[in-house]
């Protein structure tokens, strides 16, 4: 009857919704298996390694400095998956923060230094002034460059420069 219509679109739409909103959850847990995966294999890979005979202290050490590293690494990637859960979620939308650019990018090239060095890649930022502060949500935009970078470092050519250009206009900031 065409008094129902109204009722079944509206159903339709909420079905539509909580589809969607399945989805988003199932590439979340796919997202998060995946970046757990590594570290957590390293992690346990160490510590049966030194575990699997006597050691001296400077072994032990070294493999407890491994282990300490990879609890660091694990701590950031939960820190960066808490940040992917609020992509998308109306009821958390990211709050805008003056962000520095120019220090986001540092920091984040400091992570990937080793990594980048390993790869024979060097970077290259252009202007080598200024600040460049947008309003953005930091652990979204420091996420964001991770993402850029980790993929720099695994798919650019042995031996290439990353060029990094920082850029304002009409008060909009922009890495590219």
């Amino acid at each position: 009857p065409a008094e129902l219509a109204p009722l079944a679109e509206s159903f339709d739409q909420l079905l539509s919704r909580v589809a969607a909103i399945r989805s988003r959850e199932r590439d979340f847990i796919r997202h998060a298996s995946h970046e757990l995966r590594t570290p957590i294999a390293g992690l346990g890979a160490v510590t049966e390694l030194a575990l699997s005979r006597p050691r001296s202290e400077e072994e032990y050490i070294r493999h407890l400095e491994s282990c300490a590293n990879s609890a660091t690494h694990l701590g950031n990637l939960v820190q960066r998956l808490s940040a992917l859960s609020r992509i998308g979620s109306s009821n958390t939308p990211p709050e805008p923060l003056p962000v520095s650019l120019r220090k986001t990018l540092a920091d984040t090239l400091a992570e990937f230094a080793s990594a980048l060095a390993g790869a024979g890649l060097t970077t290259a930022i252009t202007p080598e002034q200024g600040d460049f502060t947008a309003l953005a949500d930091p652990t979204l935009s420091r996420l964001i460059l991770r993402n850029l970078l980790d993929n720099a470092s695994n798919y650019a050519p042995r031996g290439s420069t990353i060029a990094i250009h920082l850029s304002e206009n009409d008060g909009r900031c922009k890495i590219s």
